[in-house]
């Protein structure tokens, strides 16, 4: 991370170059605009070319001052992004680690309410009707600090995003499909918080296939 002091001596230094840098230019100007003196009398042939040459001179160094001071400013401007983009990307990760530790809170509230007694009396769905509120509730809050789960169920497997427990056989679902989702996934912003940690399909065996069939055909 880069610090404000450092950024404010670059732009000190920058500041002393630009004064320098003018003060070199306005030496330039004022010189060129010089007049001989009337009463001086005629200049030599060789006053004439020196002061060409020394003209001359000061007009690469206007140049090269000028040329040195657009550089400068470009630099600046680079920087000055460079700085935006890391101090950006510092406040949208910053709290990756304290949403990693919450993650597994959330999956309790998600396997609890798998588990919830359905019921008609009162008190257990008022419980029930509590707990999905407090889940809900979380997930909001996690959601406003840039995590957001991902669906799985269905999907092709991606070794980027996903984390292979097992693989079962099944029909119900192609080959490299997700058939169960054992814990979300999420994500943080445009990059990935946690794997899902999932069950890949796989096909049946041929003697599984040939019974199911019979079965199917039994029936």
């Amino acid at each position: 991370m880069i610090s404000n002091e450092a950024l404010e001596e670059a732009m000190k230094a920058a500041e002393e170059s630009v004064d320098n840098h003018i003060a070199a230019a306005k030496e330039a100007e004022s010189l060129i605009s010089t007049e001989v003196p009337e009463d001086s009398g005629a200049p030599s042939t060789a006053e004439i070319a020196a002061l060409k040459a020394d003209i001359n001179k000061k007009e690469q160094e206007l140049a090269s001052t000028k040329d040195a001071l657009l550089r400068t400013a470009a630099d600046f401007e680079n920087y000055r992004k460079r700085s935006e983009k890391e101090i950006n990307e510092i406040r949208k990760f910053a709290a990756k680690q304290l949403l990693l530790d919450f993650l597994p809170v959330m999956d309790n509230f998600e396997r609890a309410i798998e588990h919830l007694p359905d019921s008609t009396e009162e008190p257990v769905k008022n419980m029930v009707t509590g707990i999905k509120m407090i889940k809900d509730g979380f997930l909001a809050t996690l959601r406003r600090h840039g995590a957001e789960p991902f669906d799985s169920l269905g999907k092709t497997f991606d070794p980027n995003i996903h984390e292979a427990l097992t693989q079962m056989p099944t029909n119900e679902y192609e080959p490299g499909q997700i058939c169960q989702v054992m814990e979300r996934g999420y994500m943080l912003h445009d990059r990935l918080l946690r794997p899902a940690k999932v069950v890949v399909a796989s096909a049946m065996p041929k003697a599984a296939e040939t019974a199911s069939d019979q079965e199917t055909a039994g029936e």
